[in-house]
């Protein structure tokens, strides 16, 4: 054989080596605790190539044993779990203006968490360096070791470049325009960092949490200080070319509409974001109230409220109507703004949803409000360190 095929034998044996180590890893998050028993049965590996595996992962201090199974009359087996206390991720939900850190373990649990809300006039010049003096402080008050993060993960509007780690604008922040805001976070943490579209991130953190494997395709749109969506489709997410898929926020209704942050016209923020509710109802009433008690007031029946958020709620579901039509998948959760449920805004996007139908295409819409808290939006930038540190390789692998 020559040094070649030896090469690539070894190279293909060390790749069959890693995704099985992965396959096991995966089966451990989802099922855990879990014996060793189930997960030849869900793995469908060899007990030797398994328990080679499982002795990596615990030497590598990823997997920790998590106590023993109930016994029907025999020995009870040794369940596994991953280790919550020696692996630990920052995830930042930087949706502008509010700005949410937390910290969590490889389970999910956050350990350690904080927001702030910036102005609306702040630029980048002074914006960018209080996040990182923000940053540092959190992490140093947090009570974790920083030597156990393994990285942070930055959901962020706006226009990205997820391959290169740059926002590449943020129209409501002035002079925020090809921040290479991973280099400037790795340089200040002193790890790695990954940047994702924010809805994308709390789109996988409803999933992961809230709706599991079950719901293999469907559309999740994040209603915020602007709109975005991310489509699943067979359980994996459509990111698009440089992260931005399901910008629907900026998708033009009427280009006679009204100017958008972004310098169109008739954009969907425009009309829905949370933003534009705001300062639609200041410019008619006057006071400034912050978007969740226009929620309460319109709700409580107070006319403006209710008219304000009727007229988003009403180009909300023309908008969304169109992203259903496009993709014809019937399954909608509507995240980002829990208080939304069963408010005047709701009300008017279902009734435009049931006008501009998708019946006669034969999609039978299923609607449904997402579950995640706002606590744990900062918990997809978490879960995306964790992802990325056991991605590769890049197979299909799935635990039966």
């Amino acid at each position: 054989m020559t040094d070649a095929r030896q090469e690539a034998k070894r190279n293909n044996i060390k790749l069959l080596k890693e995704a099985n180590k992965i396959l096991v890893l995966q089966c451990i998050m989802k099922l855990a605790p879990i014996s060793t028993e189930e997960i030849l049965k869900h793995t469908g590996l060899s007990r030797p190539t398994v328990i080679n595996l499982l002795k990596e992962l615990t030497d590598e201090e990823i997997v920790t044993k998590a106590g023993f199974s109930e016994s029907s009359g025999g020995r009870s087996a040794a369940l596994l779990a991953l280790n919550g206390e020696k692996h630990f991720a920052l995830g930042i939900d930087f949706e502008f203006p509010a700005v949410r850190m937390a910290i969590a373990n490889m389970k999910g649990d956050i350990r350690a968490q904080e927001s702030v809300v910036y102005p609306q006039g702040i630029g980048k010049e002074d914006l960018l360096p209080d996040l990182l003096r923000r940053i540092d402080r959190f992490i140093g008050e947090s009570g974790i070791d920083p030597s156990l993060l393994d990285g942070a993960g930055v959901g962020i509007s706006g226009v990205i470049d997820s391959i290169n780690g740059i926002s590449m604008n943020i129209e409501r922040i002035h002079g925020w325009h090809n921040v290479a805001l991973k280099s400037e976070l790795e340089k200040q943490l002193k790890m790695p960092v990954l940047i994702r579209n924010d809805v994308h991130l709390l789109g996988l953190v409803e999933k992961r949490l809230y709706l599991g494997d079950e719901v293999s395709d469907f559309i999740y749109v994040g209603i915020r200080s602007g709109i975005g969506s991310i489509t699943y489709q067979h359980n994996k997410a459509m990111r698009g070319d440089k992260g931005n898929a399901g910008f629907i926020g900026h998708t033009s209704l009427d280009p006679h509409g009204p100017r958008c942050c972004c310098g169109s016209r008739g954009c969907l923020e425009a009309y829905a974001g949370q933003l534009a509710i705001m300062e639609r109802y200041a410019e008619q009433s006057g006071q400034h109230p912050d978007f969740e008690e226009i929620i309460c007031r319109g709700k409580a029946g107070e006319p403006l409220a209710q008219s304000v958020l009727s007229e988003a709620g009403f180009y909300f579901g023309v908008a969304l109507s169109n992203l259903i039509k496009t993709f014809e998948i019937p399954d909608v959760v509507i995240g980002g703004s829990p208080a939304l449920a069963d408010s005047p805004f709701m009300e008017a996007a279902r009734s435009a949803l049931r006008d501009y139908n998708t019946e006669s295409l034969g999609i039978h819409l299923r609607l449904r409000m997402g579950q995640l808290p706002e606590r744990q939006y900062a918990l997809g930038g978490c879960y995306l360190v964790f992802d990325h540190m056991f991605s590769r390789p890049k197979l299909a692998l799935t635990v039966v």
